[in-house]
């Protein structure tokens, strides 16, 4: 009996001794752990991002080929986003602003874009500010980018059929934006006399 307890107390002893080492290697790994964590719960949000994007397309191909289900689409929003919010004014180091196309009907309320509606041409009255060019993946939405500062007009052009005929729906006013400059990157310092 007397055996076992040494033993008891030898084990527990080492246990001792090799715990002292391991704060520093079990908080190494905790943070591991929890910037891995991390990283896939970024991922994920991309991801359900993505879907969300993927998701909207095909339900507005769907009832693209379909026709439009809610009612006859009568009227074209235009409206300018970033990062799914409504923005005034985008910095000129902004990669992420968009423009987007939505339908209404006679109504007000959302529907889908005409079926034989050809494809989107965005506009700009000031290329030196601001140009938008069409998202690869969603035909209703252009990617905004800032060129200078100053003020812009975005817009489309008056809708086509697939066979180049003006549709009845009246081109919605272009929406005014506004470059701003980006954070501050240096400093500049000026002697006046």
């Amino acid at each position: 009996m007397a055996d076992k307890s040494k033993k008891a107390k030898r084990g527990a002893a080492k246990k001792t001794k090799s715990s002292d080492a391991d704060p520093a290697q079990s908080s190494a790994r905790r943070l591991r752990k929890a910037r891995s964590n991390l990283q896939t719960e970024l991922q994920l949000l991309e991801l359900r991002r993505l879907v969300q994007e993927a998701d909207a397309l095909l339900a507005q191909m769907l009832a693209t080929r379909r026709g439009a289900i809610p009612g006859l689409a009568t009227a074209v929003i235009l409206t300018v986003e970033r990062k799914g919010t409504a923005v005034p004014d985008i910095s000129i180091d902004d990669a992420t602003a968009t423009i987007s196309v939505s339908f209404v009907d006679a109504h007000g309320e959302p529907t889908t874009a005409p079926a034989d509606m050809g494809t989107l041409r965005f506009t700009s009255d000031n290329a030196s500010v601001a140009t938008v060019a069409p998202d690869p993946y969603n035909p209703l939405v252009g990617k905004i980018t800032p060129v200078g500062v100053g003020t812009a007009n975005l817009g489309i052009e008056p809708l086509l059929d697939r066979s180049g005929v003006a549709l009845s729906l009246p081109t919605p006013t272009p929406t005014p934006i506004t470059v701003v400059a980006g954070a501050a990157a240096s400093v500049v310092l000026t002697i006046n006399p």
